[in-house]
C-alpha cells in the first residue's frame, strides 16, 4: 500500500457536524432533474410537459455528448420544465405516482457474468443506464466520451469537504458491493488506484484492495490530489475519478437492473432540526426532505459541498451528483461598527481577529462575506492551502490577462477547484469560478 502525503491542506471544524445516524426521508410526492449540476451540459429534451415517464426513462440528453443520457428518478407526469435565461433549462419537476414503474436493463449481478461481458457492451449498459457521468475525466473534470479509455481511474473511499457522507456510513453492509465495483472498473481500464484516509475505521477490512493511504485533511481525498500525487509522468494526465458512493449506484445498477433513486446524504447546518444522514430520492425538494428549527430568519441552500456546493432557495431540488445539503443563516446585513469588534466569535485562517487564539472545536458559520471582493494585494496566503503547488494569485492573473501558456505553466490544469483559496482570501476573490470558467473555454476550444 503505497502512502501519500498531501500538504498544504486545511480542516474547517464546522459546527453540527452531521451525526452518522441513518434517518429514512423517501417519502416524498415531486422530484426534479437539474441539468447544472453537470457542467458544460447543454440538454436536449426528449420529453414534454404532460408526458408520463417511468424511473429510468430518459428525460434530457448532452448535446454535444449523447453519451450523457439523464434518467426519470421519479414515475409520474413531467408537471413543469423551468427556464432561465436565454431558455435555459434549469429544472425537469416530475410529480410522482402512488404506484411507481421501471424501465428494465440488463442484469450483470455476479461476477461469472461480468467475466462474459465484453467492454464495450459495459460501457453501452453504463450510459444507458443513465450513470456514465459519474465518471470525471482529468484535467478539466468533466464527464468522459465513451469512446476513450481511461490510463487509470482514481477510485476515493473517502469525500473530505465539512459535512460530507461518512464512509462509514455508506460501505455499511456494502463491502462485497463495493469489491464487486472495483472489478467492473478493472473492466474498463487496466489500472484501477482505490485510495482511503489513514484514520478511516474501516480501513483494515478494505486492505484487499485499498493501493493508497491518504494523510492531510481536505482536499487529500479527492480523486485529482491523488491523481496529482501519484503519477510520474503525463501519461495519467487523462486518468477518471470517482467516488465510492457513485460507484455503489453503478454496482445497484448493475445487480437489480433498475436505474438506482435512493442514495445517503448528509443534512446538516446551524438551521437544520436534526443535522445527520439520510437516506433521500434523487431529485428530492428540499421543502420535503429538510426539517428547520425555525422560520424566522432567511437561509441558504447549498447542495454539495459548502465550498464546492450550488446555492439555492426554498424551492431547490437534490442534483444527480449532490450528496450533501448544507442550510445555513442568509445573514446579508452588514454589521454596525465591525471594525472596533475583537471578532471572537469569527473563524479566521489569517489571524485577522482574535479567534485565532481560542481553541474551538468548531465554529457556527454563516453566509456572510465580511466585506466586499477587492483588489488582490499579494498576501500570499491562498498559496498555503493549496495541495498542488500552485500560486493562485499568479494563476489568477495570467487567466484574467488571457495569457494562455503562462496560466498552464502556472498550473492551470492542476486545479482540483477545491474552494479553499477562495475561504482565504482576505480580498473576497472568487479565485475558483476564475479558474473553472477558464479550464471551461480551454476544453470547448480543443474539443
Amino acid at each position: 500500500m503505497k502512502k501519500i502525503f498531501v500538504k498544504n491542506t486545511y480542516d474547517i471544524k464546522l459546527s453540527d457536524k452531521p451525526s452518522n445516524q441513518v434517518i429514512d426521508q423517501t417519502k416524498i410526492t415531486k422530484v426534479a432533474l437539474i441539468p447544472d449540476n453537470i457542467p458544460n451540459t447543454k440538454p436536449r429534451l426528449l420529453k414534454k410537459v404532460g408526458e408520463k415517464v417511468q424511473i429510468g426513462t430518459p428525460v434530457y440528453v448532452d448535446k454535444k455528448n449523447d453519451a450523457l443520457c439523464f434518467l426519470s428518478p421519479g414515475s409520474g407526469t413531467i408537471s413543469d420544465i423551468q427556464y432561465g435565461k436565454r431558455r435555459k433549462i434549469e429544472k425537469v419537476i416530475i410529480n410522482l405516482d402512488k404506484e411507481e414503474t421501471f424501465v428494465e436493463f440488463e442484469k450483470v449481478s455476479n461476477e461469472a457474468e461480468l467475466n462474459n461481458i465484453s467492454r464495450d457492451s459495459l460501457v453501452d449498459l453504463l450510459v444507458k443506464g443513465g450513470l456514465w457521468s459519474l465518471f470525471v475525466e482529468y484535467p478539466f473534470g468533466l464527464p468522459p466520451k465513451k469512446e476513450t479509455v481511461a490510463p487509470a481511474i482514481y477510485l476515493s473511499l473517502d469525500e473530505d469537504e465539512p459535512h460530507s457522507v461518512n464512509s462509514e456510513v455508506i460501505l455499511d453492509g456494502s463491502i462485497s458491493d463495493l469489491k464487486f465495483g472495483i472489478k467492473i472498473l478493472e473492466k474498463l481500464t487496466n489500472e484501477v488506484n482505490v485510495s482511503i484516509r489513514q484514520d478511516n475505521p474501516i480501513k483494515d477490512q478494505l486492505s484487499s484492495v485499498v493501493t493508497h493511504e491518504v494523510y492531510g485533511d481536505y482536499p487529500a481525498n479527492k480523486p485529482g490530489t491523488v491523481l496529482f500525487y501519484d503519477k510520474k509522468d503525463m501519461t495519467k494526465n487523462k486518468s477518471w475519478g470517482i467516488y465510492a458512493q457513485d460507484l455503489l449506484r453503478i454496482v445497484q445498477l448493475f445487480k437489480s437492473g433498475r436505474y438506482p433513486i435512493e442514495r445517503v446524504v448528509t443534512i446538516a447546518g446551524p438551521r437544520v432540526r436534526q443535522s445527520s444522514h439520510y437516506k433521500i430520492r434523487e431529485g428530492s425538494a428540499v421543502s420535503e426532505i429538510v426539517q428547520l428549527k425555525d422560520s424566522e430568519k432567511e437561509v441558504r441552500y447549498i447542495f454539495g459541498g459548502v465550498l464546492t456546493g450550488r446555492s439555492s432557495g426554498d424551492d431547490g431540488f437534490i442534483g444527480y451528483k449532490e450528496y450533501s445539503i448544507n442550510v445555513l443563516n442568509d445573514d446579508y446585513q452588514p454589521e454596525l461598527v465591525p471594525f472596533v469588534k475583537l471578532g471572537f466569535d469569527k473563524h479566521t485562517f489569517g489571524k485577522t481577529y482574535f479567534s485565532w487564539l481560542l481553541n474551538k472545536p468548531d465554529w457556527q458559520m454563516n453566509t456572510s462575506l465580511n466585506g466586499g471582493e477587492r483588489s488582490c494585494i499579494n498576501c500570499s496566503i491562498c498559496p498555503n492551502v493549496c495541495p498542488m503547488d500552485i500560486l493562485p494569485q499568479f494563476l489568477m492573473k495570467s487567466v484574467l490577462a488571457n495569457d494562455v501558456e503562462e496560466s498552464m505553466s502556472q498550473g492551470l490544469l492542476d486545479c482540483v477547484e477545491c474552494g479553499l483559496c477562495d475561504y482565504v482570501c482576505p480580498s473576497k476573490i472568487e479565485l475558483t469560478s476564475i479558474v473553472q470558467e477558464k479550464k471551461l473555454d480551454l476544453y470547448k476550444e480543443i474539443s
